[in-house]
């Protein structure tokens, strides 16, 4: 029993002695360090030997130490995507095992939490596209938000704008306000501090784009009427008549709010329009585009003529119609009849007329598919009467002396005379202009009697006429009893 005693004794004072130099053993850490990279906080330690685990301790701004509660494995920690602030805080460690921990290691360098050191953005960049204004700048490493400001005199001052942003660029849209000769300058912030200002972005001017352009025809005219924009000196002008694959600029610089083409000649198809803004140097972008238009202009030179059985119409062609319709007046322009039919090319004619034409003037007018010209100028009047079916008939009373002449037609014309005409041998009489003269005015139908005067070929003819002179439809007569009734009057009496 007392040799049991013994042996139990000496086995409990090799585990105190055990227990004694294994605390004992446990060092301090040779060091701790803190940092700070972005949003995270490392800290690093001395590794002890026989050290099972670590104890941390900290103390913000020389205040007093307080012990975390937390467990610490290796020599090394890393906290990532830290929120709050830490303001001049210093770290200790301690190594532990099971039987106890050693002492606390010196006291690290103090951080601050996020970086008040924090460095201003590499760069500030601006741009300018349609109605908006961008900016951008660097990243700043430890920032959790930025500030901007800007100035529109060269730096000598500047504005702060009050708001922060959490990104690296900034777009304001649909600004209806002048900016010139703006630059801007950011800076990085978190819960501690700020930066320093950057230096300053690239100078920008922008003007607001009219915000609508509209373009519209009337007679031979277009009309480009557009939103104005405040302060505006001058406003630039481009078209395109292919939906905008390509565009052509105006030399020309424009004021106001409209303008207008007059008086134009050449066709125009489906063209669309955008305008912009200037003040002083400084453009806007060009507004969105107007509404496609056509103009065709009128045709010119329309000129009417007659013949023994039709009347006829030409005009000068016009490019890209694709039709022309007429229309006509018979008392000066007073009243215009459209005719019921359309026509291609630069001509047509009306055959087989059955009535009478007095002072007609006609009209015409170009289309295409979507939209016709004004009308064009009047055409010369023309006057034109049906063939008349006129039949002479020479009855000698005395062989060699005396004749008869009878003659019938199917037209009755009002305003109209009949004038018969006479011709010997073929041949001009002395003191005559003409091979034919005038020898009476007659009716519609009747007879003149005359006596041969000298030896030869007489030869007759009936012609209408209006009261402006316009002839139509002779009828011819000789001693043997031929009868021409379909002879047209010319324009001027013929001289051989």
């Amino acid at each position: 029993m007392f040799k049991y005693n013994i042996v139990k004794f000496y086995l409990y004072s090799l585990l105190v002695l055990s227990s004694y130099y294994s605390h004992a053993s446990l060092g301090t850490p040779a060091y701790t360090s803190a940092s700070v990279n972005g949003t995270s906080i490392s800290l690093s330690w001395g590794a002890v030997p026989n050290a099972n685990y670590y104890r941390l301790r900290f103390q913000d701004g020389g205040g007093s130490w307080v012990v975390s509660g937390g467990i610490y494995y290796g020599n090394s920690k890393t906290w990532h995507n830290v929120t709050g602030t830490i303001n001049r805080r210093s770290y200790s460690m301690r190594a532990c095992n099971n039987s106890g921990c050693g002492g606390w290691s010196s006291a690290s360098g103090s951080i601050t939490y996020p970086d008040a050191t924090l460095s201003p953005p590499s760069y500030t960049l601006a741009s300018t596209s349609g109605n908006s204004v961008s900016v951008s700048w660097g990243t700043v490493s430890g920032a959790t938000y930025y500030k901007l400001r800007f100035s529109d005199n060269g730096g000598s001052s500047w504005f702060e704008t009050a708001s922060s942003y959490s990104s690296t660029s900034k777009t304001w849209q649909n600004i209806n306000s002048a900016i010139l000769n703006r630059s801007y300058s950011t800076k990085a912030c978190n819960q501690v501090s700020c930066s320093s200002w950057s230096n300053a972005s690239n100078v920008i001017s922008y003007v607001p784009r009219p915000s609508s352009a509209s373009a519209s025809v009337s007679g031979n005219s277009i009309t480009l009427a557009w939103s104005t924009v405040a302060n505006a000196t001058s406003y630039q002008l481009r078209y395109s008549d292919n939906n905008g694959a390509t565009w052509h600029s105006s030399a020309t610089s424009l004021s106001g709010s409209s303008v207008t083409w007059s008086n134009l000649n050449e066709s125009i198809v489906n063209r669309i329009y955008a305008i912009k803004a200037c003040i002083a140097q400084a453009c806007s972008d060009w507004s969105p585009s107007s509404s496609a238009v056509t103009f065709i202009p009128a045709p010119t030179s329309a000129t009417a003529s007659t013949s023994v059985s039709s009347v006829s119409l030409s005009w000068a062609e016009v490019s890209h119609a694709s039709y022309y319709k007429v229309r006509f007046s018979d008392n000066g322009g007073i009243n215009w009849h459209e005719v019921g039919h359309l026509y291609y090319g630069g001509t047509t004619t009306w055959s087989d007329i059955q009535e009478a034409i007095v002072n007609r003037s006609y009209s015409v007018k170009a289309c295409t598919n979507t939209h016709c010209s004004d009308w064009s100028s009047w055409s010369n009047q023309i006057s034109y009467i049906p063939p008349a079916s006129i039949s002479l008939t020479l009855t000698p009373g005395n062989h060699t002396t005396n004749y008869s002449l009878n003659w019938t037609t199917s037209n009755s014309l009002d305003n109209y005379e009949y004038i018969l005409e006479q011709n010997i041998n073929n041949q001009r009489l002395p003191n005559q202009s003409s091979l034919w003269i005038a020898v009476a005015q007659v009716q519609e139908s009747g007879s003149y009697s005359f006596s041969k005067q000298l030896d030869g070929l007489y030869r007759y003819r009936v012609r209408g006429c209006d009261t402006a002179g316009n002839c139509d439809l002779i009828s011819n007569a000789t001693e043997n009893h031929t009868v021409d009734s379909n002879y047209t009057c010319p324009s001027t009496e013929y001289n051989p």
